[in-house]
């Protein structure tokens, strides 16, 4: 058995003198999809860049593919784990394949330039999040919406084997939250990637996550499958607010009392 994507042994975390995590073991291997889940300011941005060597941990260790993140060298890096923003900016004026064109940097020699491979990888990225056919057109004059795609899009040119994504959804209508969070499935079906994402909708947790990471502030964390996590006790204790849920099609629908 090839070892797992992301190893984290003993993790512990702090910001602002406050426990993220404490002596977290995590294993997420090929192809699995998990959802962290947790009130405002709990620490899951944090958790999330120090799982991609933004910021080290206060202690424990993070291995990539089997080998420390600490050592890895940061090109490798790069090609194995790709990070999406809770949100993004536009320094300087580029069109939307020209941004998609920044994933491939991982992929290229130092001085070495995007060639018409590099250009066909970006083109289609932009394909699967429907932008396709604005390649040309400036990001900025892009809604909200289109530019959360965009970064998406870049990501996918980027095409690590571990996806670690800060609110994939936001500033997307239901429509596009489930083309996304679809796509996103099927690159954990189909290619064995590994998605690791900060939802706030328990409900689409639910519809494309098999296993969920509760944090509950103070250091303390849970995690497991998402059938067995996601329960009417469990969620309720996670918010602070009374869960509830009803039968749906394709399983339980969460709502709060």
């Amino acid at each position: 058995m090839s070892a797992p994507l992301l190893e984290t042994a003993r993790l512990t975390l702090e910001i602002g003198g406050r426990q993220v995590c404490r002596e977290l073991d995590l294993t997420v291997r090929h192809g699995e999809r998990w959802g962290i889940l947790g009130i405002n300011g709990v620490g899951k941005t944090t958790l999330l860049h120090t799982l991609g060597g933004l910021r080290p941990p206060l202690s424990g260790e993070i291995r990539l593919d089997g080998r420390p993140l600490a050592v890895l060298p940061r090109r490798r890096a790069a090609r194995l784990c790709g990070l999406l923003f809770q949100d993004q900016s536009d320094p300087f004026p580029s069109t939307l394949l020209e941004t998609a064109l920044i994933g491939r940097h991982p992929h290229l020699g130092r001085w070495q330039r995007e060639g018409p491979q590099d250009q066909a990888i970006a083109l289609d990225a932009l394909e699967q999040v429907g932008l396709a056919t604005m390649a040309g057109r400036l990001a900025h004059t892009l809604s909200g919406g289109e530019r959360r795609r965009l970064a998406l899009a870049t990501l996918l040119t980027q095409d690590p084997q571990l996806y670690l994504l800060d609110e994939p959804t936001n500033h997307l209508d239901l429509r596009q939250q489930i083309a996304v969070l679809d796509l996103l499935g099927r690159k954990a079906r189909e290619q064995r990637k590994a998605v690791v994402m900060i939802l706030h909708d328990i409900n689409l947790a639910a519809r494309c996550c098999d296993r969920v990471l509760y944090l509950f502030g103070a250091g303390e964390t849970l995690h497991g499958p998402a059938r067995e996590m996601l329960t009417e006790a469990n969620l309720t204790r996670l918010y602070g607010h009374p869960v509830a849920s009803v039968a749906g099609e394709n399983g339980p629908v969460y709502y709060p009392v």
